[in-house]
């Protein structure tokens, strides 16, 4: 992805974002909000399934509340103006918070930000193939933007279900004035889901089948 279809697919999320604040009729001010946040009793932590000691991470669980934020709250040149505002707000559910800092492994599509001789330094994990700047923008709490650890790289898998593995960090993450991303992940491992290596398989297969009609 080029850094110009980027941009244009942050703009129509923060749009989308913004929209949907401005349509909410409900008082959602701040004490509101945190009140509603905070009285969340439900724990991920004693109950999502583990893989090598890593939490098993869904985009169900890491966008099932709502999120939202006006124009007025970040468009600003001072980041720690919108990052108190947000945190005012605590919109983000203690169960999602309790996840900061832990070993998890998330499922998702790659969309490549970052590259390195010929493989991908950094990405954007989204919930499904149709979330790119030409479908459907995620929500802010449907994207997961991770980075490879220290001399670590993957290559890319286009359109291929992956497991990405590493250290989720929950909070929001201002870049330019607004909110860049919600969860990061500092990756340790890319790998493809079984789902993904039967679909690749089945793509070979197929490209096999055609070259032998030839």
């Amino acid at each position: 992805m080029t850094l110009i279809r980027l941009t244009i697919w942050l703009f129509l999320l923060v749009l989308t974002a913004g929209a949907a604040s401005a349509l909410d009729p409900v008082d959602s001010g701040p004490a509101v909000s945190r009140r509603m946040a905070d009285a969340d009793t439900r724990s991920l932590l004693s109950t999502l399934p583990k893989n090598n000691g890593y939490l098993q991470v869904r985009f169900e669980h890491l966008s099932d509340f709502s999120y939202e934020f006006s124009e007025e709250e970040i468009f600003t040149e001072d980041s720690r103006v919108v990052l108190a505002r947000l945190h005012a707000k605590n919109q983000i559910p203690r169960r999602i918070r309790e996840l900061d800092g832990k070993k998890a492994t998330v499922e998702g599509y790659m969309i490549p930000i970052d590259f390195g001789e010929g493989d991908v330094l950094s990405f954007i994990l989204v919930p499904s193939q149709q979330a790119c700047c030409y479908g459907v923008p995620p929500r802010i709490n449907e994207i997961v933007y991770a980075k490879m650890s220290a001399g670590k790289k993957t290559k890319y898998f286009k359109d291929m279900p992956i497991h990405v593995w590493g250290t989720l960090v929950v909070g929001e993450e201002i870049r330019d004035g607004t909110v860049f991303c919600m969860y990061f992940m500092e990756a340790e491992k890319v790998e493809m889901t079984p789902e993904g290596i039967q679909l690749r398989n089945e793509i070979i297969q197929m490209q096999k089948s055609l070259l032998q009609t030839r």
